[in-house]
């Protein structure tokens, strides 16, 4: 069977995890072209696992590694994480959408003024992503990273763990892992609130991340299986939260084709143009919130003639008759999804923090 990071029981931490960091960077650095040209949207999807996977090892192997290090590089992937999010959801959505669609039976065109706003703000989010790809920031990002990986800083005093053998770092932050994530959810009910199932995501993240980076020093087929179940719950925690940013998008849809059918007579009562910015269909240079007396705000030419047309949505196109009935049984599905996907994990997670798995995870990772 392959194994990952060619790892042994006895080899020294630092070396290890510098070993796991080299094989995540080629991902990292194959992707960015494929992500600046936006020939497919796997490159951003692959680019943002390796991140992920990168801020886990550096996150859950401390005193391994130099405090300089860990000091400097983790804001920086996490930056690059946040940066590149939005337009990764934006991806999701309008692959879901479609599959509510022809499982809705809603006509194409009812839902085409929401297709187009989901577009153009990618359009928008994906300049954001180019942006920071070819910000000295992010150059700066690539080179001290890769000049990290390949020097050993002996100049530096090595950190506490260091030398010891990776099987004893590896198994208690297994451990440690897999107590955090069980603790955070024995317990809920069968409604568990969005906040906790978002950190519940996170951890499960972590916990699989550092399963897959060290599964060569421990029983193969164990490991497999905490992956696979792990996978399992991943995938309902990660459609949950994907039908969280679904709901508010759309939300965002309805309250600007909402103000846009009392454009422009209402212009000057409509919110400040940063509001439009957010929502990623209105780029203005930044301006002073409009004074409170009562007169017309300068900004409020260019909100009027985004929509001259009663029903269009900012330039996104004209709202029909069916649209916004086709918007709420968009919504109406992904709140059923939402439920489904609730009572999923509760079954899901029963199993993951029973006590055959909390003893089967003592077993296979306790050191001493």
């Amino acid at each position: 069977m392959k194994r990952p990071y060619d790892l042994t029981a006895s080899d020294p931490a630092d070396e290890s995890v510098r070993r796991i960091l080299r094989h995540l960077c080629a991902p990292l650095q194959s992707n960015i072209d494929g992500v600046f040209e936006d020939a497919d949207i796997e490159f951003l999807h692959d680019l943002r696992v390796s991140v992920r996977r990168t801020r886990t090892a550096l996150s859950q192997t401390k005193g391994v590694l130099p405090s300089s290090a860990m000091d400097s590089f983790p804001p920086e992937f996490k930056w690059l994480g946040t940066v590149t999010g939005p337009c990764r959801d934006l991806d999701v959505f309008l692959l879901a959408m479609e599959s509510f669609r022809l499982r809705l039976g809603i006509d194409d065109g009812a839902l085409g003024p929401l297709r187009n706003f989901l577009r153009e703000k990618r359009r928008l989010e994906h300049g954001l992503v180019r942006a920071a790809l070819q910000s000295e920031r992010f150059q700066r990002l690539v080179e001290d990273w890769g000049r990290f990986l390949e020097t050993c800083a002996e100049e530096e005093i090595r950190p506490p763990l260091a030398s010891t053998p990776i099987i004893d770092v590896a198994g208690p932050r297994i451990l440690k892992a897999y107590r955090r994530m069980r603790k955070r959810g024995v317990g809920i009910d069968v409604d568990p609130p969005a906040a906790l199932l978002h950190r519940l995501r996170i951890d499960g993240k972590r916990l699989r991340y550092l399963l897959e980076f060290f599964s060569d020093l421990f029983p193969r087929p164990t490991v497999t299986r905490f992956i696979r179940e792990l996978k399992q719950l991943q995938d309902i925690l990660g459609d949950f939260n994907d039908t969280g940013v679904q709901l508010a998008l759309i939300r965002e849809f309805t309250d600007l084709a909402r103000i846009s059918h009392q454009l422009p007579a209402a212009a000057s009562d409509a919110p400040h143009p940063a509001v439009f910015s957010r929502l990623g269909v209105l780029d203005v240079p930044q301006v002073r919130a409009p004074r409170p007396s009562g007169r017309k705000p300068h900004w409020a030419p260019h909100v009027a003639a985004l929509a001259t047309e009663p029903g269009e949505i900012c330039g996104l196109g004209t709202t029909s008759a069916e649209t916004p009935a086709a918007s709420s049984r968009l919504t109406e599905a992904i709140e059923e999804r939402q439920r489904e996907l609730r009572a999923e994990f509760s079954e899901r997670f029963e199993l993951f923090a029973g006590d055959e798995s909390r003893k089967l995870y003592k077993k296979t990772f306790k050191t001493t």
